[in-house]
């Protein structure tokens, strides 16, 4: 690891401090009361008019889609970067062991952004289109494997692969943090900040067992933030608004990789 000089030393910790107040921002955020009172009302009633079979086919559909994906489609998910982005980050990364400025840090975000807006903008297109004509059960397995895919890059780009259980464990903290509401959000937040920091010690004791209760977990309440809007979509017109919900639910998700992410590759530069 590299030894920064004090002005290096000075760049990490100013950027840690800010990732920070993004970070608490983001995990305080509530919407605003009566929209939410309204929203909880209207869908209540359209819930009352979802037949109890789709409720329960669209919960099969996410544990399964969710469990195959995320123990067999990881592999699949790294194929599918670009060579060129893969090399321009590793520059990057070589730029600041040469030396650790703000200037190569905004462009690493540049890099995270970017990632993100793009996921965000191909699961919109496709949750709206298939919306559009009707279709919800196929959206699933695409937006799942779209979600692993956005977080794993962003884990790449700070220089971390989902190779082991903690690794993974800690991808399925981050979904859980960003698909919860606040009290449940915090406690997934520091779940994951524990895991990562235990991951740095080489002290993780994360076992098949623990990663599998945490793979049910985190497909019940992806299921749970989606199953209203996913069951809405497979409504002909009406469903466009799966993408809407897609885009909403994937920038939490990049909002809240990025903000382990990059605090967990500043905090390996802290002294």
């Amino acid at each position: 690891m590299k030894i920064l000089t004090g002005k290096e030393q000075k760049n990490v910790k100013n950027q840690f401090k800010t990732v920070l107040k993004q970070e608490q921002k983001f995990l305080a955020y509530q919407p605003n009361e009566l929209i939410a009172e309204k929203m909880c009302k209207i869908e209540k009633n359209l819930q009352q008019k979802i037949p109890e079979k789709v409720t329960t086919s669209l919960q099969q559909v996410f544990a399964k889609s969710f469990q195959l994906l995320f123990e067999k489609g990881s592999n699949l998910i790294y194929k599918t970067y670009r060579t060129s982005k893969i090399q321009h980050t590793q520059q990057l990364h070589q730029k600041l062991e040469r030396f650790f400025s703000k200037k190569e840090l905004f462009y690493l975000q540049k890099e995270v952004t970017s990632c993100g807006l793009f996921h965000q903008g191909v699961t919109a297109i496709e949750g709206a289109g298939l919306g559009l004509l009707g279709i919800g059960l196929p959206d699933i397995p695409i937006f799942l494997a779209m979600v692993l895919r956005n977080i794993y890059q962003i884990g790449q780009i700070y220089g971390f692969q989902i190779d082991n259980n903690a690794e993974k464990y800690m991808v399925l903290s981050i979904i859980c943090t960003a698909v919860t509401t606040k009290a449940q959000r915090e406690r997934f937040s520091a779940l994951t900040d524990r895991v990562a920091y235990q991951v740095s010690l080489s002290k993780s004791d994360i076992d098949d067992m623990k990663l599998q209760q945490m793979i049910e977990t985190t497909s019940q309440k992806i299921c749970t933030r989606l199953l209203f809007a996913k069951a809405v979509q497979g409504m002909p017109i009406i469903g466009v608004t799966g993408g809407v919900v897609n885009f909403a639910m994937m920038n939490d998700i990049r909002k809240a990789a990025t903000y382990k992410y990059q605090k967990r590759f500043l905090s390996q530069y802290l002294s």
